[in-house]
């Protein structure tokens, strides 16, 4: 019988070709065997897909057909073959898209190198980020599935506000942080509303009472003005309360 194998992460797949003759007996079964490690897979067709293999090894494959007399010899070694190392993921951060006063759509591409991956991004109005969120889109990457491209669509921002992000892959072996990005949201077109509840809040927030959820810290973080508008600076202070009360009252 001739062989072939090729390789994957922790895995090899051996094709073959039945033999000419199968002894007077329907072929019942075939099996694989590794060299090293004899390790063996068996099934009754080509191609037999052999697990269980270590990393960074070289391989060769032989098969042999069992009938109803027994198993027959073993064919000749395949082609060598080496497995892949596994490793933590590959992150690459994309750019943002379709990013509008209040919103923006976020992208990346996450190799598994190996081991299912689960992705995340990462966003805020710092480098220190606060947010993490999983992708909506390639949230999961399959071992063996290779870069994969990852989305998430971002809701609630505050207008005219630079944001930084960066998409992020964890697996087995690791987790890798792909590089900052930023976008900045587009120019605030109404001035947002509040009630003397908010004011509460952003106090108690400011004086750090309480600590507030990532949709009221967007909602409440309305200082400094640049100009009358707010862009924000990722905290609740005491300048956010002022700007809350002034705007309730209708002095703003």
């Amino acid at each position: 019988m001739g062989t072939a194998a090729t390789a994957g992460y922790g895995r090899a797949t051996v094709s073959f070709t039945p033999p000419a003759a199968d002894g007077g007996a329907t072929i019942t079964a075939y099996t694989v065997t590794s060299s090293p490690g004899s390790i063996t897979a068996t099934g009754t067709a080509s191609p037999i897909t052999v697990t269980g293999l270590a990393d960074g090894t070289a391989y060769t494959f032989t098969v042999a057909a069992t009938n109803s007399a027994g198993t027959g010899t073993a064919s000749g070694a395949s082609n060598s073959v080496t497995t892949p190392s596994r490793s933590a993921p590959t992150a690459v951060t994309g750019a943002a898209a379709a990013v509008t006063a209040s919103g923006a759509t976020l992208n990346g591409t996450v190799a598994d190198n190996g081991y299912d991956t689960t992705v995340t991004f990462d966003y805020g109005t710092t480098t220190g980020y606060g947010t993490t969120t999983a992708a909506t889109t390639g949230a999961t990457v399959g071992t063996g599935a290779g870069s994969t491209p990852a989305v998430v669509a971002l809701t609630g921002l505050n207008c005219n506000a630079t944001y930084h992000f960066r998409v992020k892959g964890t697996n087995s072996a690791g987790t890798t942080n792909g590089s900052d990005a930023t976008f900045t949201t587009a120019a605030c077109t109404s001035t947002p509303t509040f009630a003397i509840a908010d004011a509460l809040l952003a106090l108690k927030a400011a004086v750090g009472t309480v600590t507030p959820t990532a949709s009221q810290l967007l909602h409440l973080d309305v200082a400094p003005l640049v100009g009358g508008v707010s862009v924000g600076d990722g905290k609740i202070n005491v300048e956010d309360v002022l700007v809350i009360l002034r705007r309730t009252i209708g002095l703003l």
